[in-house]
């Protein structure tokens, strides 16, 4: 099933969605700067990586 269906079969504001993936992203990110092991920095990329874009921690990190 897609995204955008299931997101449709329950009435919750897209601005909420996108604060709570940006929320999750970023305890993903300080877990894996926690362990800083290069396999977990991979590992977080492959599973949070967003339209093919690094997430904003990241980018910020790597700057």
């Amino acid at each position: 099933m897609r995204e955008r269906e299931r997101i449709q079969r329950f009435p919750v504001d897209s601005a909420v969605l996108t604060s709570l993936r940006y929320r999750i992203d970023s305890v993903a990110f300080e877990e894996a700067k926690q362990v800083n092991n290069e396999l977990v920095y991979i590992r977080y990329l492959s599973k949070y990586r967003v339209h093919g874009k690094r997430s904003k921690p990241l980018n910020c990190a790597m700057k």
